[in-house]
């Protein structure tokens, strides 16, 4: 209740409640989901700084110990959705490290927040530090990615209106164009695929797919373990070896939890997380 009623006052611009609300929560609170709430909003509107940043580091170091004592034996969907959580709390750090002008900072925790949920706010995030950093060239690819990964639909696959924060960013992408700041990119959709991905390496003559789940620490997968009976033979070993240090900021001890398909085809064999 206190997290909807300073969001509100927040909205109605009065900007001293909102602060003080938001604030008292922070105080009071020891839920890792809360402190990360409560510090993006007062980070998004540039309002009590220090604190929400240190909230949202006193956030991190209880996902930190918690995600430490994963083994893959719980249930995967839960752990995924705590991965989430991380990946979200990690974006709001970077938000506010932003906010602060700690740019080189918030960029490892604005990447690792984009990698992690490749959504339309983390992508506007990171797009908006890269602007700040002035690589504009990056960040209108990032921005026109972020409006790609909005799916525009609802979950019984009805279209839907896009969101204000959808047209939003699109007018950004669209005055950014006019200005002749161009996208490298060749197809949106193929190059959101591309982040999802992680390379195996070579076949060596394997073929066939199969779904795992994976344990990452440090950048690389401590465990990895099909999700049923159907294997990609040596598909751990390939696994152990990859790289998933875009998945993390710099020096993070945070473990995630990550589902992909293994598919081994042609000469490669990938990994296309979900």
């Amino acid at each position: 209740v206190h997290l909807a009623l300073g969001k509100a006052y927040l909205l109605a611009g009065d900007k001293q409640k909102g602060a003080a609300t938001l604030k008292a929560l922070l105080e009071e609170s020891h839920d890792a989901e809360m402190l990360n709430n409560a510090a993006y909003e007062l980070g998004d509107a540039g309002l009590e700084l220090p604190l929400a940043e240190s909230s949202t580091r006193k956030a991190l170091e209880k996902l930190t110990e918690e995600s430490n004592s994963w083994t893959l034996d719980e249930d995967v969907q839960t752990l995924r959705t705590k991965t989430r959580e991380i990946a979200a709390t990690w974006d709001t750090l970077g938000w506010i490290l932003f906010h602060e002008g700690k740019l080189e900072e918030a960029q490892s925790y604005l990447q690792a927040g984009w990698q992690g949920e490749l959504n339309l706010a983390t992508g506007k995030h990171l797009g908006d530090l890269q602007v700040a950093r002035g690589n504009k060239a990056a960040a209108i690819t990032t921005y026109e990615l972020a409006i790609a990964s909005d799916p525009g639909y609802n979950a019984l696959g009805v279209r839907t209106e896009p969101s204000a924060a959808h047209k939003a960013l699109q007018s950004k992408v669209d005055a950014m164009h006019a200005g002749g700041v161009k996208s490298s990119m060749a197809s949106v959709g193929l190059r959101l695929q591309e982040l999802r991905k992680v390379q195996l390496g070579p076949s060596n003559g394997r073929s066939g797919n199969a779904e795992y789940r994976m344990l990452l620490k440090g950048g690389k997968a401590v465990k990895a373990e099909p999700t049923g009976d159907k294997t990609v033979a040596g598909a751990d070993e390939m696994v152990a070896k990859a790289n998933f240090a875009s998945f993390f900021p710099v020096g993070s001890e945070m473990a995630l939890v990550k589902v992909g398909y293994v598919n081994c085809h042609q000469a490669v064999c990938e990994l296309m997380l979900q």
